[in-house]
């Protein structure tokens, strides 16, 4: 199992709780929340998550929640209500791999602005298109997706099935 599954497991069974409940009916996907709450947040290390509740950047990580859930609840309705995301269908999408794909072609990504990619991965005219960002935001994202779905294979979050997804949590192990 990779570093990167074990951090994802390892935010899940201390965040797990707070995003199910802010999940539930939302359509948004449990494994899309994951994957962007750590890839974001650095695994819920960043500043922005241990001091002010915030997994997603949300207001460049200066928004401040007074819990985690709430975090999880304002990135829900953000899906759900901002018009970026609403025309793109992101919370209509049929899979996880199709509500990353209408993530990033909303322009949520904007490979020019990503202060960690190293100059070594700029395209050959040194600046990304709209489409090259929205396909390099979905190719990272996959591949964390590909590799929770295995341990977690966890979909929308419903009424009918939070317990269940809640108790896969608490029994996956980490290595």
């Amino acid at each position: 199992m990779s570093a990167a599954v074990n951090r994802m497991l390892s935010f899940a069974k201390v965040y797990g709780s707070d995003m199910i409940k802010a999940l539930d009916g939302s359509g948004v996907y449990f494994p899309v929340m994951l994957v962007q709450a750590c890839n974001e947040s650095g695994y819920g290390t960043s500043y922005a998550a241990t001091h002010r509740n915030n997994f997603f950047g949300i207001a460049g990580g200066k928004a401040k929640f007074a819990t985690p859930y709430d975090c999880f609840a304002y990135y829900v309705k953000l899906l759900n209500t901002y018009p970026t995301y609403v025309s793109a269908g992101v919370t209509s999408a049929n899979s996880p791999y199709s509500q990353i794909a209408d993530i990033a072609n909303s322009g949520y990504y904007d490979a020019n602005t990503d202060e960690n990619l190293p100059p070594s991965q700029l395209p050959p005219n040194k600046t990304w298109t709209a489409a090259q960002s929205a396909k390099r935001y979905y190719n990272i994202n996959k591949i964390f997706l590909d590799e929770i779905l295995l341990k977690l294979p966890i979909g929308l979050i419903n009424s009918q099935n939070a317990a269940t997804a809640s108790n896969l949590i608490a029994s996956t192990q980490t290595s």
